[in-house]
């Protein structure tokens, strides 16, 4: 029992999952619906097939008559209505069914020659079920429908009142037929319950009219009524029905008068959730060839990144070059991750790549603040030609200056030759280049971004009292965090993917290797005599836990910021 849940659950999720993916299925809801019973549901279906036993009506009259039903009274408003009211009184199986098919005996909808032919055959089939059911009630429901089916010839000949016009002889014939149905509805249901008086007429009425509305004015052929009726006005007397019958069915106690109104009130089985026109079958065609790309990428993004997790943990695998070669043993699956730890310097290479990232982003963050602040708000001699200096400064490629970095590294090594101090002057050494080359591109950039703030935020904050550091601790830091917060990511990313400062810097030999940061300290894992090519994959997948961090605490800001943003 307990494993068919699990099943059950595991395919909820896996739908729900599907749905929320399908862009078609997320343009629509189910409409609010209130369905009959199942009590009542499976009375009336016992009814048909006792009835279809008994050869009263045929197996494919039985078909006909459950794709009438689905076509034709989906909203069972009549039947919802009488099961409401009656929800207190029992054993009202056989009145509930009476009431549904003197619904489907009154139902009308001729949208072609054909479907007036099948109205009409169904209409005697209804009749028949009708008088087997009936006879199955009380004396005074047997005269009444008596009399219903003595009076269709009269009933054809009756001109309808309730649109001032001319219509076919049918379709007169079933407004007449309505009325006199829902009338029988009214005279019983109410000699058990108290109803408001003309109800029935009003919900049947309604309903007609949203369908002529909705349906018979879209078709545009022979059988079409936009030819004889007005959409304006049938859509006037509908609107004035409705308020009638709101104000009618409010008073009633019994009943949810909210709830039973939505559900009359709903056009279609589906609610559309986009203001955007319905999607056609081109918009479709699109939109399978953008998933298809779009899918056809991510397998070649994800592919790689799987298969660099599943081989980090293969700890007996020699599908891949190495100069090392399996000896047969059943490593750990962590196998990978403990050399990488124990045989080489990773921890250095960690330790010296998140001291200098972080040291980095901070200094390069504070000091292109303060220079993108002062070069946008303030003016100063020297100001133009210091922006154009920053601007030449950026078109210098920075491999140009590799040369003078390695001097100044020299000159910088000689203050403390001793090799326990060399860790901490290249952890220095390199946050000063890696900040100094921060800091002309992010200032260029970060200073356009506070031209765009208004001045009168900062004007009206001094009207306030604030000083020139309060406008920029709380003016300008916050309207800033969005550009604040790519700078960061730069910042922080520059340090662990510079391959060639380090090296070119420190050298190759055993000592070297502890002053690497992440990528340099990576890229010797697979050059020169020794290649461990799985170490590898496990140091870049751990060197990505920092990165995806610091990513979504910058994607948190860059979302807050845009939003003060715009408050402001």
């Amino acid at each position: 029992m307990e494993s068919k849940m699990t099943k059950n659950n595991k395919l909820s999720f896996l739908s729900r999952l599907i749905r929320k993916l399908n862009p078609l299925a997320n343009s629509y809801a189910k409409a609010y619906q209130i369905k009959l019973k199942n009590k009542y549901q499976e009375y009336i279906n016992n009814f048909l097939e006792n009835q279809e036993h008994n050869k009263v009506i045929s197996r494919n009259d039985l078909r006909a008559i459950k794709v009438f039903n689905a076509k034709n009274d989906t909203k069972n408003a009549l039947s919802i209505y009488t099961q409401e009211i009656l929800a207190t009184n029992s054993n009202n199986e056989p009145i509930i069914l009476m009431v549904k098919l003197l619904s489907l005996y009154s139902s009308y909808l001729p949208l072609s020659s054909n479907a007036r032919y099948k109205t009409l055959k169904l209409n005697n089939i209804f009749e028949k079920l009708i008088l087997a059911h009936v006879s199955t009630m009380s004396n005074e429901w047997q005269e009444d429908i008596k009399k219903l089916i003595e009076t269709k010839k009269e009933l054809m000949l009756q001109k309808q009142n309730v649109v001032d016009f001319e219509v076919d002889v049918q379709r007169n014939f079933y407004w007449n037929l309505t009325q006199k149905v829902v009338d029988i509805i009214q005279k019983h249901v109410e000699q058990i319950v108290e109803i408001p008086h003309n109800i029935y007429w009003l919900i049947a009425k309604s309903q007609i009219l949203l369908n002529e509305s909705l349906f018979y004015l879209k078709q545009k052929n022979q059988y079409s009524l936009a030819k004889i009726i007005d959409y304006e006005h049938v859509s006037f007397i509908n609107a004035n029905t409705y308020l009638e019958l709101k104000e009618t069915i409010i008073n009633s106690p019994i009943i949810n008068c909210n709830s039973y109104l939505t559900h009359l009130s709903e056009t279609s089985k589906y609610i559309r959730l986009s203001d955007l026109p319905p999607i056609t079958l081109f918009d479709i065609i699109k939109l399978v060839i953008s998933y298809a790309l779009l899918i056809m990428w991510s397998v070649i993004i994800i592919t790689p990144l799987v298969q660099m997790i599943i081989k980090s943990f293969d700890s007996n695998s020699i599908q891949y070059l190495t100069a090392v070669p399996n000896n047969g043993l059943n490593n750990p699956w962590y196998f990978h991750y403990e050399n990488l730890f124990i045989g080489t310097q990773f921890r250095y290479w960690l330790t010296n790549s998140i001291i200098i990232a972080t040291s980095t982003m901070t200094l390069t963050v504070g000091f292109t603040l303060l220079l993108a602040y002062a070069f946008s708000r303030f003016r100063f001699p020297g100001r133009k030609k210091s922006i154009m200096a920053i601007m030449i400064i950026q078109m210098v490629p920075s491999v140009a200056a590799l040369a003078a970095i390695l001097v100044l590294w020299k000159i910088f090594v000689q203050v403390s030759p001793s090799s326990s101090n060399k860790q901490i002057l290249s952890i220095i050494f390199l946050t000063i280049i890696y900040t100094g080359g921060g800091l002309t591109g992010n200032t260029f950039i970060l200073k356009g971004y506070i031209d765009s703030i208004p001045v009168d935020l900062d004007e009206a904050a001094k009207i306030d009292g604030a000083s020139t550091i309060k406008v920029f601790t709380t003016v300008i830091i916050p309207l800033a965090k969005p550009m604040i917060a790519i700078v960061a990511l730069w910042s922080f990313i520059g340090p662990f993917g510079d391959i060639i400062l380090p090296k070119l810097l420190f050298g190759s030999d055993s000592d070297a290797l502890k002053q690497y940061t992440m990528a340099a300290g990576l890229f010797s894992l697979i050059t020169g005599r020794t290649v461990l090519q799985h170490e590898f994959l496990a140091g870049a997948i751990i060197t990505a836990v920092p990165l995806t961090i610091l990513f979504i605490l910058t994607q948190k800001f860059l979302v807050s910021g845009l939003t003060k943003g715009a408050v402001k």
